[in-house]
C-alpha cells in the first residue's frame, strides 16, 4: 500500500509551527500616494555592518531588530541571484549577521532587542531569506538594489513589523505568502486503493467522523483515477481567485509599482500551477507507470494535450520574467509535460518556444538539475554552449557545476546505528553504497523512499551489486527509532547523523533539503550527489548508468 500526503507549502513563513503576524509600521491603510511616490533609497548613514561595506547605496539596505525569548542563535541572511525550481539556485551567498545591543539613544528603547544592519551586495533583484539558528523567519523575499527596509521581529509574540521606504512592498510579499500557506482546504491523501485503505482497522469510521467536525477536511483519492481528475480540474481552472494568496495580492495592486505586482503574480500563479503539475507528473502518472498500469496511463494520456494547451495559455498570460522562480518553474514543467506528449528533447522544445535570456535560463536550469544527478552530464555542457548565448549565464552555470565534481573522496564521518555502534566509510569499502538521507515527519521522504528508492533497490540491488543505507538526520533519536518503519525499512542498515552537529558535512555534499542521496563507489569516491528522474523508468535507467560510470570526471 502506498500513501501520498500533499500539503502545499509554497513560500511559507514558519517559526516553531506558529503563525507570524505582520504589519506596515508606517500606515494602517494603503494609500495611493505611496504608488505615485514610490521612494528611492537614500545613502546609508551611520555605523556600517562590520566587514567594510560602503556607505554608498549599491545594494538593498536592511536594518533589523529582534526579540527572541530563547537564547539568540546565529542570525543569517541568505540571498541568491537566480532561483530555479526545487533546491537549485546560482550565486547563492550566506552572511552571518552581527547582532548588537541597542543603545537607547539610537532609538532602540527595549533592552530585550538586538539590532543588525547590512547592505546586500547586488546589482539586480535578488531573493533574500532570514534564518535564526536554522529556523526560517523570512523566506525568498524579493529586494531591488535600491530598496531600503526595516524589519522588527518579536518571536515571543510571533509578530513582524516592516518599516522604511519599502514597507508596503515587504508587506505585500508577506501577506501573499501567508495567504498561499492556507492549506485548510487542500489536505489530500492519495492511495493506490482508497476503499482498501478505508476498510483497514477503523479508518472509515474515523474519517467519516472528522468529516462532520469543524476543521480541515481530508480528501482521499485513488491514484490515476479521481486523484488525476482532481489534479486535472485544478490545472484547467483559470480562476485565479481560487489560488491561495491571490486575493491578498490583489489588495496591494494599486499600492506597489506595476512591474513589481507582475513579478509577485508570476511567482504566485507560476508556483501554484507548477507544483500541481509536478505532482501530476511524478505521482498521478509516475506511480501507475512504475506499476505498469496501462489502462490508467491510457486514460491520462487523453488528458495531456488539452492540459498542455491550457498551461501554455497560463504561461503566456504572465509577464515574461528572468527573476521569477514561479515563472521559471511553470515554464520548465510545461516543457516536461510537452515532452511526455511529443517525445522530443528538452532543449528542442525550449528553443522552439522561448528566446533571449529566458531561453538561456531554462537551458541552464535543466543542466543544473541534471548535473545534480550524474556528473557525466558535465560532458553534456559542451552541447549546450551552442544554444546558450549569454556569457553571464554560462559563467553562472560554470560556478555551480564546479561544486558537483565527482571523483572526490568523501570526508571522514561517523554515524551510529540503532544499537549505538559507530560506523565509518571504511565499513562500506569494496562495494558501491547509496546513502539515503531523511528526517522523520518529512512526508516527501516517505513518498520518495516507498515509491522510488525502495522499488529501485529491490529491483536492481542484486544485479548492480550495491547496498542501500538509510541515514536519519533527526536530533531526537527516540523519534528516529519510533518512526523508522515509516521512512525506512528494518532490513536496511539504519544510521543516525544529527543535523545540528553535522550541518557543515551535509552542506558540503549538497544534502540541504530532504530527502537527499549520496552515491559512492567501493573506494569512497562520489559517483552522484542526487538521484532523480522524470518518472520511475527514467530514474532507474539514469541510476544504473551512473553506477556503471567511472567516478572521475574527464571534463571541467
Amino acid at each position: 500500500m502506498h500513501k501520498f500526503l500533499f500539503l502545499c507549502f509554497l513560500g511559507q513563513v514558519c517559526v516553531v509551527g506558529s503563525t507570524i503576524q505582520a504589519q506596515d509600521v508606517n500606515s494602517n491603510s494603503l494609500s495611493e500616494s505611496k504608488v505615485a511616490n514610490h521612494p528611492k533609497a537614500v545613502p546609508w548613514n551611520g555605523s556600517e555592518q562590520k566587514g567594510g561595506i560602503s556607505s554608498a547605496q549599491n545594494g538593498a539596505l536592511i536594518y533589523g531588530e529582534i526579540i527572541n525569548p530563547d537564547s539568540l542563535g546565529p542570525l543569517k541572511l541568505v540571498y541568491a541571484e537566480q532561483k530555479f525550481s526545487g533546491r537549485i539556485s546560482t550565486g547563492e551567498q550566506e552572511v552571518t549577521l552581527i547582532q548588537e545591543q541597542g543603545m537607547f539613544l539610537d532609538g532602540v528603547l527595549n533592552s530585550q532587542k538586538k539590532k543588525f544592519r547590512i547592505q546586500v551586495p547586488q546589482d539586480s533583484m535578488v531573493y533574500v531569506s532570514l534564518l535564526l539558528d536554522g529556523r526560517v523567519l523570512l523566506e525568498d523575499y524579493l529586494l531591488h538594489p535600491s530598496d531600503s527596509v526595516m524589519i522588527s521581529m518579536d518571536l515571543g509574540r510571533m509578530n513582524i513589523v516592516f518599516g522604511g521606504p519599502e514597507s508596503v512592498w515587504m508587506e505585500a510579499q508577506f501577506a501573499t505568502k501567508r495567504g498561499g500557506d492556507n492549506t485548510f482546504n487542500s489536505r489530500i491523501l492519495l492511495e493506490q486503493d482508497k476503499e482498501n485503505f478505508l476498510n483497514q482497522q477503523d479508518n472509515r469510521a474515523q474519517w467519516e467522523q472528522y468529516q462532520e467536525e469543524f476543521g480541515p477536511k481530508l480528501k482521499i483519492f485513488d491514484l490515476g483515477m479521481d486523484g488525476a481528475d482532481y489534479a486535472f480540474s485544478q490545472l484547467m481552472d483559470d480562476d485565479y481567485a481560487k489560488i491561495p494568496g491571490w486575493n491578498q495580492l490583489l489588495v496591494f495592486k494599486s499600492a506597489i509599482p506595476s512591474d513589481r505586482f507582475d513579478l509577485l503574480q508570476a511567482d504566485l500563479v507560476g508556483n501554484y500551477y507548477a507544483e500541481i503539475l509536478r505532482s501530476f507528473r511524478q505521482y498521478q502518472y509516475g506511480i501507475p507507470q512504475i506499476k505498469g498500469q496501462r489502462e490508467l496511463l491510457d486514460r491520462m494520456n487523453l488528458m495531456l494535450p488539452e492540459l498542455s494547451r491550457k498551461i501554455k495559455i497560463d504561461l503566456d498570460s504572465l509577464e515574461p520574467n528572468l527573476i521569477s522562480q514561479g515563472y521559471y518553474s511553470l515554464a520548465s514543467e510545461w516543457v516536461k509535460l510537452d515532452r511526455m506528449i511529443s517525445g522530443e528533447a528538452f532543449e528542442t522544445i525550449v528553443t522552439g518556444n522561448f528566446q533571449g535570456g529566458f531561453l538561456d535560463k531554462l537551458l541552464v536550469g535543466n543542466l543544473l538539475d541534471r548535473i545534480k544527478f550524474t556528473a557525466d552530464e558535465l560532458k553534456f555542457w559542451e552541447n549546450y554552449t551552442v544554444l546558450i548565448k549569454s556569457d553571464t549565464w554560462k559563467r553562472l552555470a560554470d560556478k555551480t557545476l564546479a561544486k558537483y565534481q565527482t571523483g572526490q573522496v568523501v570526508d571522514r564521518v561517523i554515524w551510529k546505528d540503532l544499537a549505538g555502534k559507530e560506523w565509518t566509510l571504511d565499513d562500506f569499502k569494496g562495494k558501491a553504497t547509496l546513502f539515503y538521507f531523511y528526517f522523520s515527519t518529512c512526508s516527501n521522504s516517505e513518498k520518495y523512499f516507498k515509491n522510488y528508492l525502495l522499488p529501485l533497490y529491490q529491483e536492481t540491488a542484486e544485479l548492480a551489486n550495491y547496498q542501500l543505507v538509510a541515514v536519519s538526520v533527526d536530533d531526537d533519536q527516540a523519534l528516529w527509532k519510533s518512526s523508522l518503519t515509516t521512512y525506512s525499512n528494518t532490513e536496511l542498515i539504519n544510521l543516525n547523523f544529527p543535523l545540528s552537529e553535522n550541518k557543515a558535512w551535509l552542506n558540503k555534499y549538497h544534502i540541504q533539503g530532504y530527502p537527499g542521496t549520496l552515491l559512492i563507489d567501493g573506494e569512497g569516491r562520489v559517483l552522484s550527489f542526487h538521484l532523480n528522474g522524470e518518472d520511475y523508468k527514467d530514474y532507474r535507467d539514469r541510476f544504473l548508468k551512473v553506477l556503471s560510470t567511472p567516478s572521475i570526471n574527464s571534463s571541467h
